[in-house]
């Protein structure tokens, strides 16, 4: 079993410039246009590193009814 433990001093490094991410920078993808997959519901969101502006991670956020 994995242990989670919360690290109030922790500050994640950004795996591409391994600057300290003590904020990141997000916003909203809007895949419905040309874009060939068509999200019904919820958003995507793609979250980038203010130094090097690169992408660490995409998530997909399912509204209160999609579950």
């Amino acid at each position: 079993m994995t242990v989670i433990r919360e690290s109030p001093d922790l500050v994640p490094l950004c795996p591409h410039c391994e600057a300290a991410l003590t904020e990141v920078e997000a916003r909203t993808i809007d895949v419905g246009r040309g874009g060939g997959v068509q999200i019904r519901f919820g958003r995507r969101y793609v979250y980038a590193c203010p130094a090097c502006r690169k992408e660490p991670s995409i998530s997909h956020r399912k509204g209160f009814w999609a579950g």
